[in-house]
This record gives C-alpha cells, structure tokens and sequence, in this order.
C-alpha cells in the first residue's frame, strides 16, 4: 500500500485496534502487548517504518481473516456455551479455530516492526522532544 504515514498509520489503526482485537485477545494475546502510539509518533516515523508496520498489520490480518471465518461459523452464545460446558474440544469447529489462535498469536507476537515497540517509539519520541528543546534554546539566544 502506497500512501502517506498518516494514511498508513490510519489504516494500521483500524486493522489492529478496531477489527482484530476480540480474536487477539482470544488467541491469548496479552492486553499490554495490543498496542499502538497516538498518531502524534507519526510524524518522527521514517516512512519505511510506516509501510514495514503496514505490510506486518497485513499480514496478521490474513491470519485473523481465517481464524474469523471459523468463529464466526457460530454465534458468540454457542462459543461460550462451548467454553463453560467444556466437552466440545474435539469438535471440528473448535480444533480448527484453535490452530488459528496459536498461528495468530504467534504472528502477532513476532518480529513486531518498530512502531509496534514501546521503547522504540519512547526512545524517539525523547530524543525528538530534546531535539525541539535544544532548537529553541538556539531560537532564543539568536
């Protein structure tokens, strides 16, 4: 996808936050770790960094894509009915959306680009705030 880094960020926005959420969580994705900075990070980003986010939120995306398939096949009443029953393991449905979770979990999990890193984003979002610091203390002596 070609576009802005606003652009991209957006749409990396509504894929991870909005629309894979639930199914991360269920894959056993901790809460911490579905993460994304303000949109104020976008600016500092390099647009390289943007679109490696971009095609990594895609490609989770076409994990989720077919772990959703699968849940949906049944309405959430019947999903939960499956959890607190217990006993419906071995049914197709069940099996196959579990090897789902664990291949989306194990996407998600690895090799996040660096937007999806808290202490990358931390890192540059401090050393951009002494950069403006120092460039007004420059400002202000001229």
């Amino acid at each position: 996808m070609s576009g802005s880094k606003q652009q991209l960020y957006l749409r990396i926005e509504e894929l991870l936050l909005d629309k894979m959420r639930f199914l991360l969580l269920k894959a056993g994705v901790k809460v911490a770790r579905i993460w994304l900075p303000g949109d104020e990070v976008v600016q500092h980003m390099h647009i390289k960094d943007m679109r490696d986010a971009h095609n990594w939120v895609t490609q989770v995306h076409n994990l989720w894509l077919r772990a959703n398939a699968i849940y949906k096949m049944q309405s959430p009443v019947v999903w939960a009915n499956y959890e607190q029953l217990g006993g419906f393991e071995n049914h197709r449905e069940v099996l196959i959306l579990g090897e789902r979770l664990v291949a989306l979990r194990k996407a998600y999990n690895r090799a996040k680009p660096l937007l999806m890193k808290k202490k990358h984003v931390e890192k540059l979002l401090a050393k951009e705030k002494a950069r403006a610091k120092a460039q007004a203390k420059t400002h202000k002596e001229t």
